[in-house]
């Protein structure tokens, strides 16, 4: 009897001690998708890892990244209903979707020490075989005394070049002269890349590109002398020698008369202009 009593007040023990300390339900913390897209850029490239790895290890294991890689001016390759977060060097833009129903965010890198950026690269249209005009807007952060090497590139050839040495920081543009490979659409690259003077900082290569519709036609100019003149000739014989000019010349030897001068040969034209 008296062990039986025993074991009773023991259960009776410990279903007081489950009502006084009843056990924790642990709720597993919920997990969270989150997509993190990288704008494809040569510009400042180790900062935007460094960013991604950090945000990575900030948001901690209860977020689950999915990185994307997207070029400028496309849609973000992010899913509606997830945040989406767009690390970039500043200058590239992304367009998000219309049906987005989740927030998104935008993550600039900060770079310290000396820099020089890519921030504009204009090409015009050119003939075959003559030189075209292109401009690269720069901007330079502690880059007095620095050269940077402005390269512009079809594919794997370098087809202009030029240089700018740094007097101030700030913004500049470098005029560079480029001949063309071929006519029709061209993908032109411009390639600036800096060498500055301290140790610590290494030549850095970024990049920007341009299409251009290279015109194959040359321009058509018309040379009329009310009367011949050696001047004349000489200056249109220079203007035949250039590819990019189609020279048709006219000459007034007597009212209503007018002579057709070529290379080589003059005739007659008795059409009065």
């Amino acid at each position: 009897m008296r062990f039986a009593a025993l074991l009773r007040l023991a259960a009776i023990g410990v279903a007081l001690m489950g009502v006084l300390d009843p056990p924790v339900v642990v709720t597993p913390a919920r997990v969270v998708d989150v997509d993190v897209v990288a704008i494809e850029t040569d510009a400042h490239a180790a900062a935007r890892d460094a960013a991604l790895t950090s945000l990575q290890s900030a948001l901690g294991p209860t977020y689950v990244v999915h990185r994307h890689d997207a070029a400028e001016g496309d849609v973000a390759p992010c899913d509606i209903h997830r945040p989406c977060v767009i690390v970039g060097d500043g200058h590239q833009q992304l367009r998000l979707a219309a049906d987005r129903e989740a927030p998104a965010a935008v993550i600039t890198p900060v770079m310290t020490g000396p820099r020089v950026d890519v921030v504009g690269f204009e090409a015009s249209a050119s003939h075959e075989s003559a030189a075209g005009a292109a401009e690269v807007q720069l901007t330079g952060l502690g880059a007095t005394g620095a050269t940077t090497q402005v390269q512009v590139l079809d594919g794997a050839a370098v087809v202009g070049e030029a240089s700018h040495v740094w007097t101030s920081d700030g913004a500049a543009t470098v005029d560079v002269d480029w001949w063309p490979l071929d006519a029709g659409p061209r993908m032109l690259v411009a390639r600036a890349t800096t060498t500055f003077s301290h140790e610590q900082s290494p030549a850095v290569d970024q990049r920007r590109q341009a299409v251009v519709n290279v015109i194959e036609a040359p321009w058509p100019v018309l040379v009329y002398e009310r009367r011949p003149s050696w001047a004349t000739t000489f200056a249109r014989r220079a203007l035949e020698a250039d590819a990019r000019f189609d020279v048709t010349a006219r000459t007034e030897l007597a009212p209503g008369v007018l002579a057709t001068p070529s290379r080589g040969a003059v005739g007659l034209d008795d059409r009065v202009l």
